[in-house]
């Protein structure tokens, strides 16, 4: 899904500016614009979990990558991760707790 949103996006530009400028629409540039566009959709979505705003995925209970990655490590430490986003914990993310594990 996260290549089709951003990398669709990157790609685009990058494809529109090979055919303009070679008139040839070469596959390889799709490929690698598509992982450009991923790499900074996945840096976004790490800069916002570690904002304590109203952009944060934990806050909001996104599914980014990086909190898709947390729901499925299986780790007793992330154990609360699981807890919040199947509301069994009080207090959410802003709790001492969930803020001390994402600031380190």
């Amino acid at each position: 899904m996260t290549i089709e949103k951003s990398g669709s996006l990157v790609a685009l530009s990058c494809i529109v500016g090979s055919v303009l400028a070679t008139e040839d629409y070469p596959v390889e540039i799709e490929t690698y614009s598509n992982y450009i566009g991923l790499i900074g959709q996945i840096t976004n979505d790490l800069a916002d979990i570690k904002t304590w705003n109203e952009k944060n995925d934990l806050l909001n209970k996104k599914f980014s990558l990086p909190i898709l990655y947390l729901l499925n490590y299986k780790d007793k430490d992330l154990s609360f991760i699981h807890k919040y986003y199947s509301d069994q914990v009080e207090g959410g993310a802003k709790d001492a707790r969930y803020y001390s594990v994402f600031n380190q």
